[in-house]
Protein backbone atom coordinates (compact mmCIF):
# COMPACT_ATOMS: atom_id res chain seq x y z
CA UNK A 1 0.00 0.00 0.00
CA UNK A 2 2.81 2.42 0.82
CA UNK A 3 4.31 1.99 -2.64
CA UNK A 4 0.96 2.70 -4.28
CA UNK A 5 0.47 5.80 -2.13
CA UNK A 6 3.97 7.03 -2.94
CA UNK A 7 3.32 6.59 -6.68
CA UNK A 8 0.05 8.53 -6.34
CA UNK A 9 1.75 11.33 -4.40
CA UNK A 10 4.46 11.56 -7.07
CA UNK A 11 1.79 11.79 -9.79
CA UNK A 12 0.05 14.68 -8.05
CA UNK A 13 3.34 16.45 -7.31
CA UNK A 14 4.47 16.05 -10.94
CA UNK A 15 1.12 17.43 -12.13
CA UNK A 16 1.32 20.39 -9.76
CA UNK A 17 4.90 21.06 -10.92
CA UNK A 18 3.78 21.02 -14.57
CA UNK A 19 5.75 17.89 -15.43
CA UNK A 20 2.75 15.88 -16.68
CA UNK A 21 -0.62 16.81 -18.13
CA UNK A 22 -3.95 16.83 -16.32
CA UNK A 23 -5.32 14.01 -18.49
CA UNK A 24 -2.26 11.80 -17.96
CA UNK A 25 -2.34 12.43 -14.20
CA UNK A 26 -6.02 11.51 -13.91
CA UNK A 27 -5.53 8.42 -16.10
CA UNK A 28 -2.57 7.12 -14.07
CA UNK A 29 -4.09 8.07 -10.71
CA UNK A 30 -7.32 6.26 -11.54
CA UNK A 31 -5.38 3.11 -12.50
CA UNK A 32 -3.93 3.04 -8.99
CA UNK A 33 -7.01 4.29 -7.17
CA UNK A 34 -9.99 2.38 -5.82
CA UNK A 35 -12.26 5.27 -6.75
CA UNK A 36 -12.14 7.60 -9.71
CA UNK A 37 -11.15 11.25 -9.57
CA UNK A 38 -11.79 14.02 -12.05
CA UNK A 39 -10.12 17.35 -12.72
CA UNK A 40 -12.18 19.20 -10.10
CA UNK A 41 -11.18 16.76 -7.34
CA UNK A 42 -7.53 16.84 -8.37
CA UNK A 43 -7.37 20.61 -8.59
CA UNK A 44 -9.21 21.27 -5.33
CA UNK A 45 -8.29 18.54 -2.82
CA UNK A 46 -5.89 20.94 -1.06
CA UNK A 47 -8.80 23.12 0.06
CA UNK A 48 -9.86 20.55 2.65
CA UNK A 49 -6.96 18.16 3.24
CA UNK A 50 -3.27 17.59 2.74
CA UNK A 51 -1.89 15.47 -0.08
CA UNK A 52 -1.15 12.44 2.12
CA UNK A 53 -4.74 12.23 3.42
CA UNK A 54 -6.12 12.79 -0.06
CA UNK A 55 -4.06 9.96 -1.50
CA UNK A 56 -4.71 7.57 1.39
CA UNK A 57 -8.48 7.97 0.95
CA UNK A 58 -8.20 6.90 -2.68
CA UNK A 59 -5.57 4.19 -2.13
CA UNK A 60 -7.26 2.25 0.68
CA UNK A 61 -9.20 -0.86 -0.31
CA UNK A 62 -12.94 -0.60 0.21
CA UNK A 63 -14.80 -3.22 2.24
CA UNK A 64 -16.55 -5.11 -0.52
CA UNK A 65 -18.21 -7.79 1.60
CA UNK A 66 -20.16 -5.30 3.70
CA UNK A 67 -23.28 -7.49 3.55
CA UNK A 68 -21.40 -10.08 5.64
CA UNK A 69 -20.62 -7.71 8.52
CA UNK A 70 -21.92 -9.22 11.74
CA UNK A 71 -21.91 -7.73 15.25
CA UNK A 72 -18.37 -8.90 15.96
CA UNK A 73 -16.99 -7.47 12.71
CA UNK A 74 -18.94 -4.23 13.26
CA UNK A 75 -17.32 -3.77 16.68
CA UNK A 76 -13.89 -4.40 15.12
CA UNK A 77 -14.54 -1.77 12.44
CA UNK A 78 -15.75 0.75 15.02
CA UNK A 79 -12.74 0.04 17.25
CA UNK A 80 -10.40 0.42 14.27
CA UNK A 81 -11.76 3.94 13.76
CA UNK A 82 -11.36 4.78 17.43
CA UNK A 83 -7.82 3.34 17.58
CA UNK A 84 -6.68 5.34 14.54
CA UNK A 85 -7.72 8.92 15.29
CA UNK A 86 -7.03 11.23 12.40
CA UNK A 87 -6.80 8.41 9.86
CA UNK A 88 -9.45 9.72 7.51
CA UNK A 89 -9.09 6.83 5.06
CA UNK A 90 -9.84 4.13 7.67
CA UNK A 91 -12.67 6.18 9.15
CA UNK A 92 -14.31 6.82 5.80
CA UNK A 93 -13.93 3.22 4.59
CA UNK A 94 -15.34 1.70 7.78
CA UNK A 95 -18.20 4.17 8.16
CA UNK A 96 -19.33 3.65 4.56
CA UNK A 97 -19.37 -0.14 5.04
CA UNK A 98 -21.25 0.10 8.35
CA UNK A 99 -23.82 2.54 6.97
CA UNK A 100 -24.42 0.27 3.98
CA UNK A 101 -24.70 -2.86 6.10
CA UNK A 102 -27.13 -1.38 8.60
CA UNK A 103 -29.06 0.74 6.04
CA UNK A 104 -28.28 4.06 7.66
CA UNK A 105 -28.26 7.35 5.76
CA UNK A 106 -24.88 8.52 4.57
CA UNK A 107 -23.20 10.60 7.25
CA UNK A 108 -25.23 9.24 10.16
CA UNK A 109 -22.14 7.94 11.96
CA UNK A 110 -19.88 10.91 11.29
CA UNK A 111 -18.86 12.46 14.60
CA UNK A 112 -21.10 10.08 16.55
CA UNK A 113 -18.52 7.33 16.22
CA UNK A 114 -16.03 9.36 18.26
CA UNK A 115 -18.47 10.37 20.99
CA UNK A 116 -19.92 7.02 22.09
CA UNK A 117 -18.52 3.64 23.04
CA UNK A 118 -18.54 0.83 20.51
CA UNK A 119 -21.52 -1.07 21.93
CA UNK A 120 -23.73 2.05 21.92
CA UNK A 121 -22.78 2.67 18.32
CA UNK A 122 -23.65 -0.93 17.43
CA UNK A 123 -27.01 -0.54 19.19
CA UNK A 124 -27.65 2.61 17.14
CA UNK A 125 -26.76 0.77 13.94
CA UNK A 126 -29.10 -2.11 14.76
CA UNK A 127 -32.04 0.15 15.64
CA UNK A 128 -34.55 0.37 12.81
CA UNK A 129 -35.36 4.06 12.59
CA UNK A 130 -36.55 4.16 8.98
CA UNK A 131 -39.77 6.11 8.48
CA UNK A 132 -42.18 4.09 6.37
CA UNK A 133 -45.10 5.72 4.64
Amino acid sequence: MIEKENRMIKLVNDYEDGKISLDKTIEEFNKLSNRKIDSYILDNYWRSEDLENFVSRFAIDEIENWKEIDDSKAIKLIDEIKNNPGNIAVEERNIVALEKRYAKPEGSLQGFVHEEDSTKILDFLKTDNVIRL
